[in-house]
């Protein structure tokens, strides 16, 4: 079922799943040619540059993944040599993942990628645009339960 007001099309849903489907696609595209990596490995590489060594669950915490993907994921890089784990210098049972000369090459290589993929994607609007449609963006991020319910009561 559509939902419709005149002819805006007000399937949040659906059309934030379309947004984030062509955006990482053609982000993804970007940064396979320029560092080569994906949206997400290019996302685990830029929070390790920032917090290198970090756990293996702060990496997961850092990119809202789980356990199952983090370690697909760290697995991965590290077959690419991106990224090498060793055990926690305070607690052996904790992994650490630690950036490599390769990993932190690929890391420099994608974040100018992703500053203009931003740029690009707030560009055709007006500062006042941009503020609001990033506001949307962060509480939904932030608490999206919230808003489905409030749908449920």
């Amino acid at each position: 079922m559509t939902s419709k007001v005149g002819t805006e099309d007000r399937r949040v849903i659906f059309l934030l799943a379309q947004a984030h489907k062509r955006v990482f696609a053609e982000l993804d595209r970007v940064l396979r040619e320029t560092a080569g990596v994906t949206t997400t490995q290019a996302g685990a590489l830029l929070l390790l540059q920032a917090q290198d060594g970090c756990a293996l669950g702060a990496l997961s915490a850092g990119l809202s993944l789980d356990n199952s993907a983090i370690t697909t994921l760290v697995d991965r890089l590290a077959q690419r040599e991106l990224v090498r784990r060793a055990p926690g210098t305070d607690d052996r049972r904790v992994v650490s993942v630690w950036l490599t000369p390769a990993g932190r090459r690929a890391a420099r290589q994608a974040l100018p990628r992703i500053h203009a993929a931003n740029a690009a994607l707030l560009g055709p609007y007006s500062a006042r645009e941009q503020q609001a449609f990033l506001r949307v963006l962060r509480d939904l991020a932030a608490a999206p339960a919230v808003a489905m319910e409030a749908a449920q009561g």
